[in-house]
This record gives C-alpha cells, structure tokens and sequence, in this order.
C-alpha cells in the first residue's frame, strides 16, 4: 500500500506518468513464473507425474504459439554429450557384463576407432537430418562438441576404470599404473603420429596417413594420461586439499561459468562485454579472479537454494493453511 500510495503522489506532483515505469523485464517474468509455478505445485502436489507432464505440456504450448523456434536450442554441448556418452557405455556394461575382458577391448576398440576414423566425418554434412539428432554428429549449426570424435575419451576413460575395477588391489598397482600413465602419454603425444605412418607404410591404409596428419586426438589423450600420472602420484596429498573439494563441484562450476562468461540465461555474459578488449596482464589477472569466484559461488550457492526453497515452501503452506 505504500508503494501505491508513493506512485499516486508521484503521478500526482509530476503531471504526468512515463509508461516505461510498466514495461516488463526479466524479474517481473522470473516472479509471475514463479508464482504459476508455486500453484501447479499445490494443484498437483499429489500427482508428480502428472505435474510433468502438464509443464512440458505448457513448454511446449509456448514455443508453438511464439511464432518462432531458435535453433540454438538444439546446439549439442559438453553435457549433452556426457550424457549420450553415458547412456552408450551403459548399455555396453549391460551387454559385455559378464565378460569384463571383451567389456575392456571393446571399449578401447571403439576409442581408437573414434580417434583414428576422424578425417571421415571431420567435415561431415547432414542437410536431410532432423538438427536434434544432425547436432550430435556436426557443427555446422552451432554445436559445441559433437558425439564424434568425443565418445572416444568416455570409451577409453571407461576403458581405465575397467583396468582399475580389476587390478587396484594388486601388489604395486599403484606405482606400475603412474609409470604406464607417465611413459604412454608421451608416447602418443611425441609419437603418435609416427606410429600412425608407420601403420599407413605397413598396411598402405590412407586413413593411418590422414589420422597422423591432424593427429590432435591422441596427443591429447597423451595431455591426459599425463595429467592422471601427476594427480594419481600426489593423491594423499590431495584427497583432503581445496582441489578435491573443487573436484567434487565440476558440474556446478561448468554451469555457473557458462551463466557468467557467456550469459546462457539473459543473453548478457562477460564474452558480451569484454571480449577480445584486454590486455595480456588485465586477462590473465581477470581469468584467475573469475575462478576464484566461480568457485566460491559454487561452495555456497546451496545455501541459497535452501533459503530459497524453504522461503517457497513458507509460502506454499501459507496458502495451504487458508
């Protein structure tokens, strides 16, 4: 009341109202949103499913009747990819379960062939396929990373744990698989691609002599088993440390860096604003700031989800109790 009493008065002394005063933004969508939100919740609290499948119902009501579809909603990122690469290897423990030897060759098969087939579908087109299903496979629409050649890493990462699954408990295991780590990444990333064209003079294969000559796949791969060699060997030293902690926070962290870097939810990230306009030193000191702070949002960004929901569910009780 005393807002609108405010707002008379000041109609009232000025003469006049600006109706920019009601023009909607972003807070006044979030908090309408909220509020039909809070009450398909208390309609439909005692049917879940039903309450989802009516809010799916009403997504997709609203991009119908908007008139136009972004495509960029079907732009394939890291997560997506995750997640089909998941579903994937899933489905390979469920067939190979009871024979975790062909489980391990299979994957570290269909590692190398992701890697090694890259020339194939390095500019692959897909003009007759549906984009929710062509942005798995390309980036000529926008995608991120794509299911190929990416699915790889998740094969051999699963490969790994197989490794790990059956030999962590042996006599030296540790010591043997820093050394592995160690000696087969600088292998594939000093090497491989001489390894790959002394497969192509061996069996005349093209494919070998294309693979080696864009060959960022394997010495990647190399980065990692590297970087696994040097985690594995300091791991008592890091289990109880701030890295681990951080370690436990990667998928906030990815999202709350893409909200800030890139504006995923208002269109207005820091890209928006500061791309290519630093200096080498303001960067470098920005990148380690904006870590920082990601990290820090992402430790203690629970607690206002639980603020938040406690604060909703006040609300949701008030109405109950009337």
């Amino acid at each position: 009341m005393f807002l609108v009493g405010s707002l008379d008065l000041l109609v009232l002394l000025s003469g006049s109202f600006s109706s920019y005063f009601l023009v909607v933004d972003v807070l006044q969508c979030i908090g309408v949103s909220l509020i039909f939100l809070m009450g398909l919740h208390i309609l439909f609290k005692k049917h879940s499913y039903i309450f989802s499948i009516v809010l799916f119902t009403i997504g997709c009501v609203c991009f119908v009747t908007a008139g136009s579809f972004s495509s960029y909603f079907l732009v394939v990122d890291v997560l997506q990819c995750i997640g089909v690469s998941l579903i994937f290897l899933v489905g390979l423990h469920i067939l190979f379960k009871k024979h975790s030897y062909i489980f391990s060759i299979v994957l570290f098969t269909i590692g190398c062939v992701c890697f090694v087939t890259e020339p194939l579908y390095r500019n692959l087109t897909l003009d007759h396929v549906p984009q929710i299903i062509g942005n798995y496979l390309i980036k000529s629409n926008g995608s991120v990373f794509t299911i190929l050649p990416w699915f790889g890493y998740s094969a051999f990462g699963a490969f790994i744990s197989t490794v790990f699954f059956r030999h962590v408990h042996r006599d030296r295991f540790k010591l043997s698989t820093i050394i592995i780590f160690f000696i087969v990444g600088g292998f594939l990333i000093y090497y491989s691609s001489w390894f790959l064209l002394k497969l192509y003079d061996v069996t005349d294969i093209e494919l070998f002599k294309m693979s080696a000559n864009y060959n960022y796949l394997f010495s990647r791969l190399g980065d990692v088993l590297m970087l696994f060699g040097v985690f594995y060997t300091l791991e008592q030293f890091l289990k109880q440390s701030i890295i681990a902690r951080i370690g436990e926070k990667t998928l906030s962290i990815y999202v709350i860096h893409f909200i800030l870097l890139y504006g995923s939810f208002t269109g207005y990230g820091l890209k928006k604003f500061l791309s290519n306009s630093l200096e080498p030193t303001t960067a470098i000191l920005g990148a380690v700031l904006f870590m920082v702070v990601v990290c820090f949002i992402s430790f203690h960004y629970a607690k206002t989800n639980a603020f938040v929901y406690n604060l909703t569910r006040k609300i949701i009780d008030t109405f109950k109790n009337r």
